[in-house]
Order: C-alpha cells, then sequence, then structure tokens
C-alpha cells in the first residue's frame, strides 16, 4: 500500500491546471476575436444603462460582440462564460456601468433563471472571478437543437474544473463606503491610508483584520488531477489536488498535489510544467514544504526542525511609555502591534502566505509570511483567537506582559506556544508563564534546489543571499545603527503632519 504523498507549490494565480489553462487559451482566442468590444471606441453603440435583461442576454449572446464563449466540450454546457470576464464586459458595453452595477445585473440574471452556473447547480451564487456560468434557453429559444444541457453534478463538474473566486486586496482599515470597490487585480495590500499614515497608526483599524474571512467560501477545495498529461507512463497515475478557493492579488496562491499512485519523475515534470508556463503570466511558481515552519502542533512534530526565532527590540520606542500604542484605545493595542510586525516584514519583501499547514487550521491566530523569492517563511506568532475577543475587558489587575501588552492568564498553552516561549524567555515549558516579549519566526524554504534556480523557475537567491537577508533582518530588529527607530520616528512623523501637528 503506498501512502499520500503531499507536496505544495505557491503562485499568484489559480491558472496552473490543464482545465484551468484550457479556460484560459479558449477565453483569449475569443477576446481576440472581437477586440473591438473591450475599446470605448467600439463602432456599435452600447446598450442603454436601463436596458433590459432580455436585452443583455441578446446582446452577449452576440458572434462578434458578446462576451464570448468557451469552447464546448464534455463536462461544459452551450454558451459556457467566465464569470470574472462578464463583468469587464459589461462596463464596457453598456453605458455608465460599474462594477458594482454590473455585479447586480449578473445577480439578477442568475435569480431570473436567464444564466446558471455551468454545472448546472440553481444555487450556486454568482462568484466573480474564474467561475463558469451558462446562459439558459428560454422559451422562445426551444427550437434550438444545438444546445447542449449541464451535467447537473456539482461534484462531477467540481472533480474536472477548477474555479477561483478573485477578490481585492483585503485592507487593515475600516472604510465609509458601504459598497466594494472593482477587484484591484494588480494592487497591494494598503498599508497606509491615503495620507500615507501606517496603518497601525491609523484611527480607523479593522478589528477583524487578524481573522480569516467568514465568507461562505472553504479555504480548500479539492478537484483530480491528471498528474500523466502527456501520456508517458504504461500505468495509471492517480493523483488529486486542493487549492485555495480564493485568489487576492497581495498574497500568496496555494495548490497542494497528492497523489497515491504516481512516479516521481512525472509529477517533477507536471510542477515543472507549470511553473515554466506561470512565467509568461509574469507570476513565479515555487515548491514549499507540507510544513514551512514545522511548529509543533503535535507530540510527533519534527524535533530536528525548527524555525529561527528573530526578537523585536521595543526598548528604544517606549521613551518613557508603558506601551508601544499608549494614547490609543487599549483594547486596539494587539491589532495595532501585529500590524507594525506586518509593516516591517513587508519592508523586506514578505507577503501574505496562508497555506493549510499554518496554525489556523488550530485555532491560533499566527501569521505566515513568505518572501518574493520563494526562499523563505517568516511568522508573526500573536495569541489572538476568536474565542478569546470577549476577554479583553479586564479586571483592574489584569496580567501584563514582558511587552506591556494585555494576555489571559486562563489561556492554556498549545505545543507551539511552548516552542516559543523557550526561544523568547528562555523557560522550559513546565515554566511557562504568560510573558512574552515581541519577535518573529524565521524559516527556510529548503525544497528550492539548485534546479529551481535556474533562469525558467526564477527562485532566485542562493545560500550567501538567504543569510545577508537573516542578518540584515536582525539587524533591523536589534536596533542597530538605530534603523528601527528612524523606522518608528518616520512612520510618527507621517501622523503629525497628516494631523496638521508640528513635528
Amino acid at each position: 500500500m503506498q501512502q499520500v504523498s503531499p507536496t505544495k507549490t505557491l503562485n499568484t494565480s489559480p491558472g496552473t491546471k490543464a482545465a484551468a489553462k484550457t479556460v484560459l487559451e479558449r477565453s483569449q482566442s475569443q477576446s481576440g476575436e472581437c477586440d473591438d468590444t473591450y475599446d470605448d471606441g467600439v463602432i456599435e453603440p452600447k446598450l442603454k444603462s436601463n436596458a433590459t435583461l432580455a436585452e443583455v442576454i441578446e446582446r452577449m449572446r452576440h458572434p462578434t460582440l458578446g462576451v464570448g464563449f468557451l469552447q464546448q466540450t464534455v463536462s461544459l454546457p452551450s454558451h459556457t462564460f467566465v464569470s470574472i470576464y462578464a463583468i469587464h464586459w459589461l462596463q464596457a458595453n453598456m453605458e455608465n456601468v460599474t462594477y458594482e452595477k454590473a455585479t447586480n445585473i449578473m445577480e439578477k440574471l442568475l435569480q431570473e433563471k436567464m444564466i446558471c452556473h455551468a454545472s448546472g447547480d440553481t444555487l450556486k451564487r454568482y462568484v466573480v472571478g474564474y467561475y463558469m456560468y451558462h446562459i439558459l434557453p428560454q422559451k422562445k429559444d426551444k427550437e434550438l437543437s444545438e444546445y447542449v444541457k449541464p451535467l447537473g453534478d456539482l461534484q462531477s463538474f467540481e472533480n474536472e474544473w477548477m474555479e477561483v473566486e478573485v477578490l481585492g486586496p483585503r485592507s487593515p482599515l475600516l472604510t465609509t463606503e458601504t459598497s466594494s470597490r472593482a477587484i484591484d487585480i494588480s494592487g497591494t495590500s494598503p498599508v497606509t491610508d491615503d495620507s500615507g499614515m501606517p496603518a497601525f497608526l491609523c484611527d480607523n483599524i479593522d478589528p477583524n483584520y487578524m481573522q480569516l474571512g467568514s465568507d461562505d467560501m472553504p479555504l480548500y477545495k479539492n478537484t483530480h488531477l491528471d498528474i500523466d498529461v502527456n501520456n508517458k507512463s504504461d500505468r495509471i497515475e492517480w493523483g488529486h489536488a486542493r487549492y485555495q478557493a480564493t485568489f487576492r492579488p497581495d498574497q500568496a496562491y496555494e495548490m497542494c498535489i497528492q497523489w497515491a499512485i504516481a512516479s516521481g519523475n512525472i509529477v517533477a515534470e507536471l510542477i515543472f510544467g507549470w511553473a515554466r508556463k506561470a512565467q509568461s503570466c509574469r507570476l513565479q511558481m515555487v515548491p514549499i514544504p507540507a510544513d514551512p515552519l514545522a511548529l509543533p502542533f503535535t507530540e510527533k512534530s519534527d524535533p530536528l526542525r525548527g524555525p529561527i526565532y528573530v526578537p523585536l527590540n521595543e526598548e528604544p520606542l517606549l521613551r518613557g511609555k508603558t506601551s508601544l500604542f499608549e494614547g490609543f484605545p487599549e483594547e486596539t493595542w494587539l491589532e495595532r502591534l501585529f500590524l507594525f510586525q506586518e509593516a516591517i516584514v513587508g519592508r523586506f519583501g514578505f507577503i501574505k502566505c496562508t497555506v493549510e499547514s499554518t496554525s489556523h487550521a488550530a485555532g491560533v491566530g499566527d501569521h505566515l509570511y513568505v518572501h518574493v523569492t520563494g526562499n523563505m517563511f517568516i511568522l508573526i506568532p500573536t495569541t489572538v483567537k476568536l474565542e478569546q475577543k470577549c476577554l479583553r475587558t479586564k479586571p483592574a489587575n489584569k496580567p501584563v506582559n514582558a511587552s506591556r501588552y494585555p494576555v489571559h492568564s486562563d489561556v492554556a498553552p498549545s505545543p507551539h506556544e511552548g516552542y516559543i516561549t523557550r526561544h523568547v524567555s528562555g523557560k522550559n515549558k513546565d515554566d511557562y508563564d504568560n510573558s512574552r516579549r515581541m519577535g518573529f519566526l524565521w524559516s527556510w524554504n529548503h525544497m528550492i534546489s539548485k534546479k529551481w534556480k535556474w533562469s525558467q523557475t526564477p527562485a532566485t537567491g542562493d545560500e550567501g543571499f538567504q543569510m545577508r537577508m537573516l542578518r540584515d533582518f536582525k539587524h533591523f530588529c536589534a536596533n542597530h545603527e538605530q534603523r528601527l527607530s528612524l523606522f518608528w520616528d518616520s512612520c510618527w512623523e507621517i501622523r503629525e503632519r497628516a494631523n496638521g501637528i508640528k513635528f
């Protein structure tokens, strides 16, 4: 009996499976056939802003000005289109249509049963992204003999196709706008407000920013995977893929490849092929370990692997204060501390990396980041849990940790908290207490071999570069040459300038 062998890859796009490649190629060919429909200067008059749903459907079906349908396959019904392309098409072909209005129009078409998910599931909501929907035949279209019905089985459809929701960068700041803006797939997470003030010093930080999204979308989805795409093997190659259900442009995107029966060279060829194709999309794909930091969540964790603790020297920043964020509401101190640490890792080229093996699965609020080269990981350890939100109002004799931030004495230490405590305070887990300084956990991506550093798959950076990065990060966090203090002062100068206070 062969065990299931996991390997993981990080990407900034979901377009890595052969099926998704078919969608992209077909969509590009369709859009290339009618490029004028995506130009504001089209000769054909645009749809009026008050056009009926029937008129929208009729224009979508237009052979040259329409939305552009995917190539017919066994698992796809007639007139299938990609949801995010339909939004862009409406914005370009209808007068005075914003992103929000285009989304509302597509949702109305779904409610009126004029379009439906390509699987035939009528309960599926309209999801903006690489989701597939098809135009349903209306009463007047009954004579269409070439109409191909959907499978009618959502599970079979999801086993055949990868569908990923596309969301914009997540902001740590609350906005006054009630409606969501158009998705900026080229944007980054706004770590400052409009005046350039760092998020950790803003007054309108989002208290839920540290939590995972509470959408109805699962964190991961599953699909079947054709491992032997070139038909080189003389036996059955059996694999599955777990992929993140949502994509954000400011975060790394993860796929987990699993196989029970597969040839090692065929799996490697498949992943290298994906990485090469990602280059043409200006993306980078790198392999990562199943557990990037090997934190001891269980007693069976690898004792020979473990991250490097990098302390953050906050003492020069206090300057007589009892806390870094004295003057701000105390209930926001933990969020501000996290945003401060996130701003630091962002300065060194790290982006968010929510992977299946991080502590979110264990109910712990730690946040993982990966360097843009793919060579290094950083984890910001936190003690914020969803069930602890109600515990922030503490009695007068509340315990305060060494960093002058409130903690909860009734929270039992988990194995990884004991690991962090030993590195932070030099205590054994038997001597565990709630005193903990600020800091980071640093780990290397040992999955990147010399082959992955080639020009075709540029996971750049040799071992010397990696060591220089760690040394430079340690020096910054230790406030060597006043670098941390200068960063802190510059942030406060921006805040005081924005508030009209002379610095």
